[in-house]
């Protein structure tokens, strides 16, 4: 009578409890009428109708190694998400739309300021030195426009250091 077990007894040989194990048989385990179970019909049963094949093929993604190094990366991004924004909440970092918006709006403020320098300065320095006014404010101008000239081959995202990868 090897072959005869009790609930608890199967549940331990398949690796469940002993309330799986009478929900299985509500769903139609085999069971005797002294509320034993017959091994192999109840083992037989259970392979067909519950238990996942031994073989089941795993999904991977070209490049990873396995499902948990799949979970460590994820795991990774999220925490790395998570401290962005902590340190966006801490006011640590800022979206850098905000960023090339604001250095735009301080380039063309630079820009304006510096043509309209030649006017602002060309009487005072002409009255100081005593020379034309006209051609001081002329030659300035020039000046000028040919420095901005010179200053716009330097595009400002040309200035930065490239950004960076998340690595994990």
């Amino acid at each position: 009578m090897d072959n005869i077990v009790s609930k608890t007894q199967f549940a331990a040989a398949l690796g469940i409890t002993p309330g799986r194990v009478s929900q299985l048989i509500k769903a139609g385990l085999p069971v005797r009428a002294d509320g034993k179970l017959d091994l192999a019909a109840a083992s037989a049963w259970y392979r067909q109708r519950v238990a996942r094949p031994a073989s089941k093929p795993v999904v991977r993604m070209p490049g990873d190694d396995s499902l948990a190094e799949a979970r460590r990366r994820r795991e990774w991004i999220r925490l790395a998400r998570e401290q962005l924004l902590l340190e966006k909440v801490r006011g640590e970092v800022v979206d850098v739309s905000d960023v090339e918006a604001a250095a735009f709006e301080r380039g063309r403020a630079e820009r304006d300021a510096l043509l309209n320098f030649p006017s602002r300065v060309a009487p005072i320095i002409a009255a100081e030195f005593e020379i034309d006014s006209r051609k001081l404010f002329l030659s300035l101008k020039k000046q000028v426009r040919l420095f901005l000239s010179e200053r716009s081959e330097y595009p400002p995202g040309s200035l930065l250091s490239p950004k960076p990868q998340l690595t994990g």
